[in-house]
């Protein structure tokens, strides 16, 4: 039997069965559009597009945000190494061939020069003395051996064949290439090769001023991450529960106000009730970042860290290389990590990437240095804040400010402020309780750490260097000199005696064979020489002494006082040219020990004259290029607001009253000052054309000394000096050292480099709010830095 209720809901079903057969009906027909679909339409074809621009935007981000991790900086810096080992190595190849030519044509026309006089002078044998024929034979082999050393070029050598078996070893193979890449982002700057076409010096230019700071901002960001790693690990491990938290078996208490501060007093002249300091429950968040706070390393055990990865890098370098002794592997690694880098000692691979040990070795060897440098950069970051609280404990010591405990005290025992010879008596209290003596040290302490005295001591201190160096080098030199000139001897002697025997045996039908018989002798003369590096003319007993017929010196030493005051510059100021390098055990452990301190004075002295030469070029640039366009703007208030703002009378702390708007006045006139000083920031432009027209000024000048040097090669030279890269392949001076108008030259020119070394430092000074303000602006354009403060916002509303 069927109930009321089923047939209900077999009606129903039917009904609903209708309405869905209608409804298909109607979605069938079409059914005409509305201006508010069209609507419609449109915007959902809007928000398609923001859909894909949201994809397109979120995958930009994620490859920014990438790309400036610590994985993608690295990332970065090795594939911007290596394609500038590929675009080196396509600049100067191609040169390298030409000049190879070049030395083989300039060989052969002297050696055949040579030849025609030798046999002018054989042919005329039998009319001379033994020694006069001689005499001429030794006259004609020093100048053609003098011209031999000067061309570089092995005879019979195939320049075509340059880098391929029988030919020449290629000097710009893409590993050295690559080699010279990474000294130059790093600064290293060894020096061992150098761009030599027009092309090769402007890319370096420019693959120099884009890959030094993004070097930089690398090692910087992974010397932060290792900071931080290592601060973790010297609380945890080292340090054996120093710094675990302290006061937990205090129980909280009220405090009650201490009998003997006084009470402070609001601006009402009302006594205020001694404020409840925070108890333990309250603090400790506060407490465990304090705790944090305290985790720092002492300098000793960063010291520690470093020397143990100079000794590490000193053990593989000395069994890398087999003619490095220990000392010469640990001054190798010193001078990389400190980017000085004289090019003296290098990883070589002259020899290209052939096997896989040669592969190894140079990406170990690679690995090391930058993570070498990262170690600096964590030891300098680690060594901040305990030098810091070293130089605070000085001062305080020397009197310089007050402890913060003291000052505070002062304030507790003084709620009012006591009158102007209150303090006036105590100042004069403290000044009786110091002696002279300490009154007298604080008084050289403060200008030997001002501007002036900074630079003096940067003078005193290179000249120093200069003596130092000097006295340690040069009678090495002298007896390196000897040793040459001894082994230079023996092969001139034997070349000399094989001509008398060859001349002793010319006829008037052997012409031929006696030339070829000279050409062979010749040449290997000329290879001897070579390898020897002695020059032919030199005369070791006569270095830096005047000739008695010329009345002048001939050779200078190398290591003579202008020269090794030359190279001391070089150390602190990181340029490290590599014209000359220390060659004894106490000369390279010297120049660790000088440069551990020259260094950082000559930093602190950049730095320092660089703020300076900021704020005055930001008075120039506000006062005198920006017409006026810096003045703050002001806007004038309706007067009812100043009356509301000035009329209130208010009261002091001792409750007398204060006349309106006298105290704020001088307030706000202080912080329109500092509004105003703050505002002055020099464009970008600026401060790029500043040092473009430094580097321009010195290039002008540099081309008028040296006479062999081109404008560009100026400017090329100014450009790395200025960025302490250093290469060594052009040096200002070393040819007129030994006159006066030399070293009137070399003096000026290092005022120049020094005085633009810190002008550099104050355009990075001028562009960093610069710059931090571009990359703001990028990072919120680009969406990175939106986010956080979007949240911020949502949790304040």
């Amino acid at each position: 039997m069927k109930t009321l209720s089923d047939e209900n809901l077999k009606d129903n079903m039917e009904l609903s069965d209708e309405e869905e057969g209608d409804a298909l009906e109607r979605k069938d027909t079409p059914r005409p559009e509305t201006p508010r679909d069209e609507e419609e339409a449109e915007q959902d074809k809007k928000k398609k597009k923001k859909k894909k621009k949201g994809k397109c935007g979120k995958f930009c981000r994620k490859f920014i945000k990438f790309m400036f991790s610590h994985v993608g900086l690295g990332v970065l810096v090795i594939a911007y190494s290596i394609g500038g080992g590929f675009i080196f190595e396509h600049l100067e190849v191609p040169n390298e061939e030409d000049e190879c030519k070049k030395a083989a044509t300039d060989y052969y026309k002297a050696e055949n020069n040579t030849l025609s006089l030798i046999w002018d002078i054989a042919s005329q044998a039998g009319d001379a003395q033994d020694q006069d024929i001689k005499d001429k034979f030794k006259k004609k082999l020093q100048e053609f051996g003098v011209a031999a050393v000067s061309y570089n070029y092995v005879p019979q050598t195939n320049c075509s064949l340059i880098g391929q078996p029988g030919g020449p070893k290629l000097i710009w193979n893409w590993a050295n290439a690559f080699l010279f890449a990474l000294t130059v982002v790093t600064t290293i700057g060894y020096g061992h090769i150098a761009p030599r076409t027009m092309w090769g010096k402007l890319v370096c230019i420019a693959y120099a001023v884009l890959g030094i700071p993004l070097t930089l901002l690398f090692l910087t960001n992974i010397g932060d991450v290792m900071a931080d790693i290592f601060r973790y690990i010297y609380a945890k491990v080292c340090c054996c529960g120093c710094i675990r938290k302290k006061n937990k078996d205090k129980v909280q208490e009220i405090r009650t106000p201490s009998p003997t501060k006084g009470w402070k007093l609001d601006e009402t002249g009302k006594p205020l009730p001694p404020s409840r300091e925070p108890t333990i429950i309250d603090n400790d968040d506060d407490d465990d970042d304090e705790e944090e706070e305290k985790i720092t390393v002492p300098l000793t055990v960063t010291m520690l860290v470093i020397i143990g990865w100079l000794l590490g890098g000193s053990v593989l370098y000395t069994v890398w290389y087999k003619d490095w002794k220990w000392y010469s592997s640990f001054y190798f690694c010193f001078i990389t990590m400190s980017t000085i880098g004289f090019g003296d000692y290098y990883p070589s691979v002259d020899n290209g990437l052939g096997t896989v040990e040669d592969i190894m070795i140079m990406v170990s060897a690679w690995t090391y240095t930058i993570v070498g440098m990262a170690f600096l950069a964590m030891g300098f970051n680690l060594m901040q804040d305990e030098i810091v609280d070293k130089f605070k404990w000085i001062g305080e010591k020397l009197g310089f400010y007050k402890k913060e405990e003291e000052e505070g005290e002062e304030a507790e025992e003084y709620p009012t402020l006591p009158s102007p010879n209150f303090w006036r008596r105590k100042d004069d209290k403290k000044q009786k309780k110091g002696s002279a003596a300490a009154r007298y040290c604080k008084l050289v302490v403060k200008y030997t750490f001002s501007h002036v005295g900074l630079i003096i001591m940067v003078i005193l201190y290179s000249v120093a260097g200069g003596f130092l160096f000097q006295s340690l080098e040069e009678p090495n030199e002298l007896d390196e000199c000897k040793v040459s000139e001894a082994s230079y001897q023996v092969i001139e002697n034997a070349t000399l005696n094989k001509m008398w025997e060859i001349t002793n045996t010319i006829t008037n039908d052997n012409k031929d064979q006696i030339v070829e018989l000279f050409t062979e002798l010749m040449r290997n003369y000329s290879v001897d020489t070579i390898d020897n590096g002695h020059e032919p003319t030199k005369v070791c007993n006569m270095l830096g002494k005047e000739d008695p017929v010329s009345g002048q010196v001939d050779y200078q030493y190398n290591w003579n006082w202008p020269n090794a005051f030359l190279f001391a510059l070089t150390i602190v100021s990181t340029i490290g040219y590599g014209h000359i390098s220390p060659n004894t055990m106490w000369g390279q452990l010297a120049t660790i020990a000088y440069a551990l301190l020259g260094i950082p004075l000559m930093l602190i002295c950049l730095a320092n004259i660089g703020d300076v030469m900021a704020d005055i070029f930001r008075w120039i640039y506000s006062n005198v290029c920006c017409c006026g366009c810096c003045k703050k703007k002001q806007e004038k208030e309706p007067e009812d607001e100043k009356l509301a703002k000035n009329g209130a009378w208010r009261t002091d702390a001792s409750g007398k009253p204060i006349p309106p708007g006298s105290a704020d006045n001088e307030e706000s006139d202080d912080e329109d000052e500092e509004d105003e000083d703050e505002k002055i920031t020099v464009p970008l432009t600026i401060t790029m054309i500043v040092i473009a027209v430094w580097i321009v000024f010195g290039a002008a000048l540099f081309d008028a000394w040296e006479k062999d040097w081109s404008f560009l090669e100026a400017s090329y030279f100014c450009f790395i000096t200025l960025t302490t890269i250093g290469f060594g392949d052009y040096v200002p001076g070393v040819e007129n050292l030994g006159t006066s108008e030399g070293q009137i030259q070399m003096i000026i020119a290092w005022l120049y480099i020094v005085f633009g070394m810190a002008l550099v430092a104050m355009c990075f000074t001028l562009m960093q709010d610069e710059i931090v303000a571009k990359f703001a602006w990028i990072a919120e354009k680009i969406g990175l830095a939106g986010e956080d403060e979007d949240a911020d916002g949502k949790k304040e509303n």
